[in-house]
């Protein structure tokens, strides 16, 4: 590891040659392989805590420790792909897990709440800690970062090394953090493994398509996905939808149920073959409305799931008897958890499932386009999410065929 200035010593900010001539200088003082202290930031936070008190007694890596810690954010410069999936499902995998074995677990140090992660074939993406940041921030900091990339074009390393001299970060490693190290390795190999990840972009059409058939595109987007669960799977589904509070002091976001008695009856009427065109897209069109309004009544204050999981929490603390009203499964049990991130650029966002029987979809939604994360876990294979990807693409197009004709 290393540590670079992005400042001169009158405090006055280095250009992006000068970053890039820094950033070089790392890669040519890296000829080989680190031990990789950065893989012990992945384990348990219990057992991480432990092994970094322990680092910490020496003065050496106590100073290392304190200049990661000060650090503004981390910069991940990965190797090429070592994957033979296809990039959809290769990037993400390297990026969140450090490839299909791990071998770049360790370039990663889980500790800090911005890490810019750059690949070897060109691959960019930017890991944030949900703690820190939610949806809304991470886009109008990513945007932020593509709208200056644009603008800037391209640039050459700097020819002035004055004040581009990296300072690498030294550790001293008795035999029980090495063997700390090996055993974290083991477990992150596992671990790896143990999500799906998919990165999908929809290219047919987009938020201009929908917006002129006078529908909202967060809605139509729900639904879509809605249709292709209910098709994956035989059974409504239980979704939760995010909506952004930001527009009240301290807000951040609450949840709303996208699933309701209007999406369940258009998925049944929308394949039903005794169902004509007139009224797949006459339900079509309400659940999409119901949903834009929950959706809105979210964001404007008024929803509840958050405050009933509050109750219950209360509850508990308190030692009162669950109420049966609270056991229901849709406090407890989302099915599919879909939350869009407005992204200027053609990509998504990714997160994990909170429970292994969850199906995560981020999505963000261009003019010509529908670009979409989507993860679970392999143990629940009913929503494996090849399947799942390949039926909301059938199902934007069949919800295309079906509105389309009346414009």
């Amino acid at each position: 590891m290393f540590t670079i200035n992005a400042y001169d010593a009158q405090g006055v900010p280095h250009n992006e040659s000068r970053i890039l001539t820094q950033l070089l200088r790392v890669v040519q003082m890296s000829p080989e392989k680190d031990v990789g202290v950065g893989i012990l930031t992945a384990e348990d936070r219990d057992v991480w805590a432990k092994v970094y008190a322990t680092l910490g007694q020496n003065s050496e890596n106590a100073a290392s420790l304190a200049a990661i810690q000060r650090a503004a954010l981390v910069v991940c410069l990965d190797g090429g792909l070592a994957d033979v999936d296809l990039y959809e499902v290769a990037w993400p995998r390297q990026v969140y897990k450090g490839g299909s074995n791990a071998e770049y677990a360790a370039n990663r140090w889980w500790d800090k709440p911005v890490q810019v992660v750059v690949g070897e074939d060109g691959g960019s993406a930017l890991l944030y800690d949900h703690t820190a940041f939610d949806g809304t921030v991470m886009a109008r900091v990513t945007n932020h970062c593509y709208d200056y990339a644009q603008k800037a074009g391209s640039f050459e390393a700097s020819k002035d090394d004055a004040e581009a001299a990296p300072q690498k970060l030294e550790f001293v490693l008795g035999p029980d953090t090495l063997h700390d190290i090996e055993k974290a390795k083991s477990s992150q190999a596992r671990y790896a493994g143990g999500v799906e990840r998919l990165f999908y972009q929809f290219s047919n059409y987009g938020k201009k398509f929908v917006q002129s058939c006078n529908m909202s595109p967060d809605g139509y987007a729900q639904m879509a996905m809605q249709l292709a669960a209910f098709r994956c799977i035989g059974t409504p589904v239980m979704v939760y939808g995010a909506a952004s509070t930001r527009q009240f002091l301290h807000g951040r976001a609450d949840t709303f149920h996208a699933s309701t008695e209007d999406s369940l009856s258009f998925c049944k009427v929308f394949d039903n073959p005794l169902s004509s065109r007139e009224e797949k897209e006459q339900s079509f069109r309400k659940a999409v409305e119901r949903c834009k309004q929950d959706a809105v009544s979210a964001a404007d204050g008024f929803g509840v799931q958050r405050m009933m999981y509050g109750l219950i929490c209360i509850g508990l603390e308190e030692g009162i008897p669950t109420h049966h009203f609270f056991k229901n499964r849709v406090f407890w049990r989302p099915e599919l958890i879909a939350s869009q991130v407005n992204l200027e650029c053609d990509g998504t966002t990714l997160e994990d499932p909170p429970l292994p029987d969850v199906l995560m979809v981020m999505y963000n939604i261009r003019p010509e386009s529908f670009t979409f994360g989507l993860s679970c876990s392999k143990s629940c294979p009913e929503k494996d999410i090849g399947k799942f990807k390949d039926a909301l693409k059938q199902a934007l197009m069949d919800l295309r065929e079906c509105v389309g004709r009346s414009r």
